[in-house]
């Protein structure tokens, strides 16, 4: 689980340095598009936004699995038993479901009669 959530952690930083260095992108080449900037250095600083942006959505794919792995039932049952609970919450939100479906499954079957 302590693995789990270091994953986790870790892609939330990635994503946040690579969110931090494409505002300071952004908000230099707007300083410079007031000045005499070389076409270079404009479309270098337009290829490194490009960059960033790609690389923010490959850390929200990795985000997805790493979240997915650390909410895994194993991981809230240890989480559920840390805090005194005997079941997850989920856990029993899914079996109030399943419960409502049953007697609304009997109720349409009683009416059909």
């Amino acid at each position: 689980m302590i693995n789990e959530l270091k994953r986790l952690q870790e892609v939330l930083g990635d994503h946040q340095d690579l969110e931090a260095h494409a505002m300071m992108l952004g908000e230099r080449g707007k300083i410079l598009q007031g000045a005499d900037t070389p076409a270079d250095t404009t479309l270098l600083i337009g290829n490194l936004m490009e960059h960033l942006v790609a690389e923010q959505w490959q850390t929200r794919q990795r985000f997805a699995a790493a979240y997915s792995r650390f909410t895994q039932e194993e991981n809230e049952v240890r989480i559920a038993s840390l805090c005194g609970k005997k079941k997850p919450e989920k856990q029993k939100q899914k079996q109030k479901q399943k419960q409502k479906r049953r007697k609304s499954k009997k109720a349409k079957g009683e009416k059909s009669k």
